[in-house]
């Protein structure tokens, strides 16, 4: 029998009510299938692009650490496609760095034996090309109900840049530190030989260099000698000699005054064989020299070599530079010693010559007072200008009326200038001028002339100055003066005649657009200043913003008018109705009518009956409330309806009251209708979308046996129906996975109490007449009763979702990894109102501190605290403006307020419609790196600090300039509120001997303090290098006494750093912070500490210059106790008989 023959006997077998059942089964299974595999898609593809788009490489491992998969970031990180590695061991291919693989053996065994399930680690990698990475691996066991383990999974991120970073910090710590103990020493040591040999010891240490050089140039300067070495045959150091020419790196390196590196000296060309001898003697390929510099003459050079080939790193260049200052400041301060000795007869001439200097400059001064006192007059009269200026200009702002404006200007004018006439000129077309007031003080008042043009020939109208540099040097120029050197000749304007010196102001708008001028005439031999041209300037300037105001007042009442007719070209129906709702005025009127034919017409006259009943009632509402309104109303003009937006307003007259009515409609008859048809496929749809699974069967409670089932079923499982009628009772026993049968009877008990529409859902796995496994759904509802009511039998309908249920595994594994993923992921809904919040992972409650709970719904704005003027902010509002993906670094808060950096990658998500849906972000926490790269910034900023000083150190033996110098330059380094130097004396007291404050905290400067204060006992401490900090000085260990002598001058948090000096306690460097509460980091602690060895170093050297000046002193009292004891001996001789 055919199988159309089957379904025919099989249709006739069945009554006309399972009939329209099984159709409706069949015809809801067609519509679900492809909506199902569609969603199963849609979360496949997401869980792809999640992959390919995060910023770590993911690998999937198998059960034998085999690749399963190798993500797009893996094969950016490591070079290898996913193709080369599928399937492949990771020790089949060069990828652990031997060194790390017992680390990784070890990790890998705990996660396999279920020790763990899931692990952080760091290591090295090779990469395709080669090259070593470091990396952080965040592993995870993904395993099966069972708790077998069915793949690992690794996510990947290249790390290395973070770890040169650390190395970095830490190679520049040791310089620091190297460079600190060379200063301290260089204080200590007065034999400069010592000094050398530590030098080239640390040097060699630090950098790990083998070859270590000081050449010091000779008394002759054309020879350098090897004064301190390591790593040199024996006998070099002292008795080699190079001469300083060019042709060696030493001289060189003179030559040129900055660091000179050689990177292979076996083909240098700078140098020739014969100066490079010595050095190939000893088979050298590279090494840097650097100038040790000196007060009058260079000292030498410091070098470093070595035999292999390397580069040399700009921190490496600047560490051996800062060696080489305290050389030199070493061998300056043994020089300053035997220069200062030789000062005295210099300083003796020196001081005749001040006093003479002294002289001259007190007459100086006093010249200089004289002028000054004629500068405070004329600032006070610009002051008085000024003040006028102001008023003219808040009267411009305020006062509409112009000629008003204009009176009060030229009587301001006349009386500030005291002049004899004053005139105001607007600017009305070619060579012509409309007068708008005039002051003649013969009369001792002011002309309003007409506004009417006044044709009179203009005065000189120069051209337009290009800027306002030339107009002011015109003002003196040809057309802006008339000198007294001119011929008397009549100046004719109207009535008025004059003899004497004007000026003239161009009255400039915008792009210097000519508007007008402003002419004043003095009296006789009235001379004008540059002052006074200024405040005409000034005025000319406020009268611009005036007559711009008037024209821009213009251009609005035309715009206004055009605005009129602009309305004519509108598609829109506008009209106006007086109170009796009479149409005054109309645009486009419905219907075909013209607009004459409506005006004078009412509602009634145009409309059906209903229509203008409705019609009028909404605008008589308008006219009795006063209020406006908005309303969808239909008409019947015409064979068909239309549908109108109607908005309406009372229309008001100037003295606010109402006219009438004035109204806008807009037809939106063609969206009624397709919303009209739209609910009517609505409900059609409705009606055919039953549920119709893809096995219909009925089920008899009581006897536990089906009784029908359709042809379904041999698709999905094999058997026919036959077949399972057969099986009777034992069917769902036989078929049925053995866990999922112990809830069938669960499922069951559910009819009970159901009631008819109910329908009861229940997924279970079904066993095929191939021994293969099957996941069905089941939706179950009563289909017959017995006659006490208890439901007899149920019809269900049952729909393979064994692909479903595989796509559901991926989507757990998914979910698991974005889950266990290092990266905060947050989703938004896109077609939701400012796009809120719809998932995040726990890896972004880890970072930012906030819960699901807390995030979900909000934007991801909250996350930016009150920081909302980042530049980025405007990226990522264009990219989702475009609907791109974007790549920012934000400044983000977490819930406790502090703050982290979040490299952020958004990404549009869209549906099979191509519509999007949702954004996806991936942030990375970058802060440690964002904290690397401002420690670095700090360093080199405290370098600068550090040289600056050193610099100021060696210019000047002016302790209070240094100290000045070096307070300011760290308060502005520490951003401090107060930084300033305790000078201790003998008898244990102490003063404030320089400062730098913010203003708004208290001054200490030359404050003296009591010994109580400081108590000697603490001295030892701080001779020892005890350095005290305090980071709030309310919640640390201090006593009571100590804590109410600081508030009293406002700290809250300090840090003292001693100046030592020859082993004695000379003073403090203190730091406070008077605003809040501060942690003080070893960055500035350090800092501190290098600055007062170089302190030190400028203390020492002002005390050998103060001994000097005293020495001096007394030795000029000296020389004048001699002059006067001669002066006695003479007169004694000649006074003495015979």
């Amino acid at each position: 029998m055919t199988k159309n023959n089957e379904e025919a006997e099989r249709q006739h077998l069945l009554d006309p009510q399972e009939q329209i059942i099984e159709q409706r089964v069949q015809q809801r299974l067609r519509e679900l299938q492809p909506t199902i595999e569609a969603k199963l898609e849609q979360a496949h593809q997401q869980l792809i692009f999640h992959v390919e788009n995060s910023p770590l490489g993911v690998i999937e491992w198998d059960e034998q650490f085999r690749v399963k998969r190798w993500s797009p970031q893996a094969e950016k990180i490591f070079g290898w496609k996913a193709e080369e590695l599928m399937a492949r061991h990771w020790n089949q291919w060069e990828f652990v760095y031997p060194e790390d693989l017992e680390q990784v053996n070890a990790i890998s065994s705990r996660l396999l034996n279920g020790e763990e399930n899931r692990n952080i680690c760091c290591n090295r990698n090779y990469t395709k090309q080669g090259n070593l990475v470091c990396c952080e691996w965040y592993n995870s066991v993904l395993k099966d109900k069972n708790g077998q383990v069915i793949s690992l999974l690794s996510l990947v991120q290249d790390i290395t840049i973070r770890e040169t970073a650390q190395q970095e910090l830490k190679r520049r710590a040791r310089q620091q530190q190297v460079i600190a103990e060379l200063g301290q020493y260089a204080l200590s040591q007065t034999n400069l030989d010592h000094l050398l040999k530590k030098v080239v010891t640390l040097v060699g240490q630090t950098l790990g260099i083998k070859y270590i050089e000081i050449w010091e140039l000779l008394p002759n300067e054309g020879t350098f000698l090897l004064t301190a070495g390591l790593g040199w045959r024996s006998g070099s150091v002292g008795r080699v000699t190079l001469s300083n020419s060019r042709n060696s790196q030493p001289g060189y390196t003179l030559l040129l005054k900055k660091p000179v590196i050689v990177e292979d000296l076996r083909v240098e060309t700078r140098f020739s064989v014969s100066g490079s001898a010595f050095f190939s003697n000893h088979h050298i390929v590279s090494g840097v020299t650097v100038l040790i510099s000196g007060k009058e003459k260079p000292f030498g050079v410091l070098g470093i070599h070595s035999q292999d080939e390397r580069s040399f790193s700009p921190d490496e260049i600047n560490f051996l530079q800062a060696v080489a200052n305290i050389i030199a400041s070493g061998v300056e301060r043994q020089q300053a010693e035997a220069e200062l000795k030789t000062l005295n007869q210099d300083l003796e001439v020196r001081v005749a010559d001040r006093t003479t200097e002294l002289i001259f400059m007190n007459e100086k001064l006093q010249r200089q007072v004289v002028e000054l006192q004629k500068i405070e007059s004329q600032l006070e009269n610009k002051a008085n200008q000024q003040a006028i200026i102001a008023e003219l200009g808040q009267k411009a702002l305020s006062e509409m009326n112009l000629v008003s404006l204009i009176n009060e200007v030229v009587i301001q004018i006349a009386n500030n200038l005291n002049v004899e006439y004053c005139k105001v000129l607007e600017y009305y077309s070619e060579d012509c001028f409309l007068t708008l007031a005039v002051w003649d003080e013969p009369v001792e008042n002011y002309i309003l002339l007409s506004h009417e043009p006044l044709v009179l020939p203009s005065l000189i109208r120069n051209p337009v100055p290009g800027n306002q540099d030339d107009l002011k040097s015109n003002f003196f120029s040809r057309s802006c003066k008339y000198g007294q050197n001119l011929e008397p000749t009549e100046l004719n304007y109207g009535k008025f005649n004059f003899v004497n010196q004007g000026i003239c102001i161009p009255i400039l708008g915008q792009n210097y657009h000519h508007l007008g001028q402003v002419e004043i005439y003095g009296k006789k031999n009235q001379l004008f200043s540059e002052n006074n041209v200024n405040y005409l300037q000034s005025v000319a300037n406020i009268l611009a913003t005036a007559i711009e105001r008037k024209q821009t007042e213009a251009a609005l009442r035309f715009s206004e008018e055009r605005f009129k007719i602009t309305l004519k070209n509108s598609p829109i129906i506008v009209f106006n109705q007086d109170v009796e709702l009479r149409y005054t005025w109309i645009y486009n009127p419905a219907g075909g009518y013209e607009p004459e034919a409506v005006i004078g017409k009412l509602d009634f006259d145009i409309f059906p009956r209903e229509n203008a009943i409705q019609l009028t009632q909404f605008k008589q509402q308008v006219l009795n409330t006063k209020v406006g309104l908005r309303k969808e109303v239909t008409t019947n003009l015409g064979e068909d309806f239309q549908c109108y937006d109607l908005t309406i307003d009372p229309l008001w007259d100037l003295e606010g009251n109402i006219i009438g009515i004035t109204g806008a409609a807009l037809e939106i008859t063609d969206r009624k209708k397709a919303e009209l048809e739209l609910q009517e496929s609505q409900r059609f749809i409705q009606r055919i979308t039953d549920a119709i699974p893809n096995i219909l069967y009925i089920y008899d409670l009581i006897e536990s046996r089906n009784i029908y089932v359709n042809q379904e079923i041999i698709k999905i499982l094999g058997y026919t129906p036959e077949q399972t009628l057969e099986k009777g009772s034992n069917l769902l026993y036989e078929l049925i996975h053995p866990e999922d049968y112990i809830n069938l009877a669960k499922h069951y008990q559910k009819f009970a109490t159901a009631n008819e529409d109910e329908i009861f859902e229940f997924e279970y796995r079904i066993k095929d007449i191939q021994g293969n496994w099957h996941w069905l759904v089941s939706r179950d509802t009563i289909f017959a009763r017995t006659s006490e009511g208890k439901p007899k039998q149920i019809l269900g309908a049952a729909t393979d979702i064994t692909e479903r249920k595989k796509v559901e595994e991926q989507l757990r594994l998914s979910e698991r990894a974005i889950a266990y993923s290092s990266n905060g992921i947050v989703i938004t809904d896109a077609r939701q109102p400012d796009n809120p919040i719809v998932f995040v992972n726990p890896a972004f409650e880890k970072v930012t501190g906030y819960s699901a709970e807390e995030a979900l719904g909000k934007n991801s704005r909250f996350l930016q605290g009150k920081d909302h003027n980042q530049p980025e902010l405007k990226q990522i509002k264009t990219a989702l403006e475009q609907k791109k993906n974007c790549n920012v670094v934000l400044k983000n808060y977490r819930k406790d307020g502090s703050l982290f950096w979040n490299e952020l990658n958004i990404s549009p998500i869209y549906d099979q419609g191509g519509n999007l849906t949702h954004y996806v972000g991936i942030q990375n926490d970058i802060t440690e790196n964002k904290l690397a790269e401002e420690r670095l910034a700090q360093q080199v900023i405290r370098e600068q600090l550090i040289a600056t000083i050193t610099q100021r150190i060696r210019e000047s033996l002016d302790l209070k300039s240094i100290l000045s110098t070096m307070v300011t330059e760290v308060k502005q380094f520490l951003k401090a509120d107060r930084v300033l130097v305790y000078r201790i004396y003998n008898d244990h007291t102490g003063c404030v001997i320089s400062e730098a404050v913010s203003p708004e905290w208290c001054s200490l400067l030359e404050k003296t303090f009591s010994e109580e204060i400081f108590p000697s006992e603490c001295h030892g401490e701080y001779i020892q290098g005890k350095i005290s900090s305090s980071n709030n000085i309310n919640n640390d260990h201090i006593l009571p006494c100590l804590v109410e002598f600081l508030t009293q001058f406002q700290v809250q948090a300090k840090l003292a750093v001693p100046i030592i000096e020859n082993e004695t306690l000379w003073g403090l460097l203190i730091a406070h912070q008077c605003s809040q509460p501060r942690q003080w980091e070893e960055l500035e602690i350090s800092l501190l500490e290098q600055i007062t060895s170089q302190l030190a170093i400028a203390i020492q050297q002002s005390e050998l210059y103060e001994q000097l000046q005293i020495e001096l002193k007394e030795k000029s009292l000296a020389q004048q106790f001699l002059l006067v004891s001669q002066e006695r001996l003479k007169y004694l001789l000649f006074s003495s008989p015979g």
